[in-house]
């Protein structure tokens, strides 16, 4: 600070300055209060967050899997795959839009043609969906139980998208690291 801080300013306990411009009570966590006046984000921040996690997704698809696709395809194995795309489209499901595990690497040949036909992104095709989901599953699982990787998904996570964005509770039973009912599940929700 440029300013001298004083003993009042270091004070713990004292009300925050979101806090008041809120009306947030003193007793409740900002989570507990967001969930109590139904708060949304507004768009503006939420296309900021799914941007950096599209980021995010990208360098550490570079940094850990060389680059290739999700979706292992053989006619796409030599292709970088440098589009990130939402599963669950982010203007239908922005709660989730910036969960890394809604995110999937693709090329743009996968993304532009299979996952969004003829290039429309306002159209989703729906068993290539099924299709992200399961190979995102398989990455998920990859890197959780592979120790010496930087871990950035979770579990809980991917199963609260999944649960958001099939609206299944199905999700909400499977048990911690269970990708096997995981993969049941998506595979009973598309059949």
């Amino acid at each position: 600070s440029k300013d001298k801080i004083t003993y009042d300013m270091l004070m713990y306990n004292r009300d925050n300055f979101r806090d008041i411009y809120t009306n947030k009570p003193k007793g409740l966590t900002r989570q507990e209060y967001a969930k109590q006046i139904s708060y949304q984000p507004s768009k503006s921040y939420s296309k900021y967050m799914s941007q950096k996690a599209k980021r995010v997704i990208r360098i550490f698809n570079d940094n850990f899997r060389k680059g290739i696709t999700e979706v292992a395809e053989p006619r796409h194995e030599k292709d970088k795959a440098i589009h990130i795309h939402h599963i669950f489209p982010e203007n239908e499901f922005p709660g989730i839009s910036a969960y890394y595990e809604n995110l999937i690497a693709l090329t743009p040949t996968q993304h532009l043609s299979y996952a969004h036909p003829n290039g429309d992104t306002s159209v989703i095709d729906v068993s290539y969906q099924h299709i992200c989901l399961l190979a995102k599953s398989s990455v998920i699982q990859e890197t959780i139980e592979d120790s010496t990787r930087h871990q950035i998904y979770e579990f809980k996570k991917f199963t609260h998208v999944l649960h958001v964005g099939l609206d299944d509770d199905r999700f909400n039973n499977i048990p911690d690291g269970d990708f096997d009912a995981v993969n049941n599940v998506i595979n009973l929700v598309y059949s």
